[in-house]
């Protein structure tokens, strides 16, 4: 059994050209099978970590480094507010709330990850619909006009 080394980024290759090709590749849906030859026999790779390899070229060739984390990772306050982009303060406020599920092991907080992803998720939709909101209220009052760019004479 091998270990992911959650400490370790992977960081995209100083020349991202071979990336383009391999997304290129596989932008075909459904994605295309893919035989690979180990230890001189054909393995076929399944579709779901196909997808996954596409998601971490596709972040690279925008220049990103990835992680790779097993979805029950149980992660601390720190790595949770890390991945939130929060300060470590508000992570533990949002458990303490309820907002986020957690347990304790010891004195220490700890998240699961699946947890910590559903949360996100759920606070981007929160920002979206509030997004929504205020440009549906500008457009009612005609606040719109508000924003856009005077004519010069």
């Amino acid at each position: 059994m091998h270990v992911l080394d959650a400490n370790r980024p992977l960081f995209p290759p100083e020349d991202s050209k071979a990336l383009q090709g391999v997304i290129t590749h596989f932008c075909a849906r459904p994605l295309p099978p893919v035989t690979v030859v180990a230890s001189g026999q054909p393995i076929t790779v399944p579709e779901e970590v196909v997808e996954a390899v596409v998601q971490v070229v596709t972040a690279m060739a925008d220049g990103l480094a990835v992680i790779v984390l097993p979805l029950h990772r149980t992660l601390t306050t720190q790595r949770a507010a890390n991945l939130l982009g929060l300060r470590r303060r508000d992570v533990i406020d949002l458990l303490d709330a309820g907002e986020i599920p957690h347990h304790q092991d010891g004195r220490h907080r700890r998240v699961e990850l699946a947890d910590l992803l559903a949360y996100a998720a759920s606070r981007s939709e929160q920002q979206y619909a509030a997004i929504n909101e205020m440009v549906e209220i500008g457009y009612e009052g005609d606040q719109h006009i508000l924003c856009s760019t005077p004519d010069v004479a």
